[in-house]
């Protein structure tokens, strides 16, 4: 986990992931969109791009 930043409707998760195949280290920088009504989460939405 690189951060979290939240508010009373929502929270941001922010993560890099790293892995490595066939020998070839990969970066992808994404964050998590989670927002919430009424204590229960009624989105969630997942962007990533992949680090140079």
């Amino acid at each position: 986990m690189k951060s979290l930043h939240g508010g009373s409707d929502h929270f941001v998760f922010e993560a890099v992931i790293t892995y490595t195949r066939n020998g070839e280290k990969s970066r992808f920088d994404g964050i998590d969109l989670i927002t919430i009504r009424d204590g229960l989460v009624v989105s969630k939405n997942s962007y990533m791009v992949k680090a140079e």
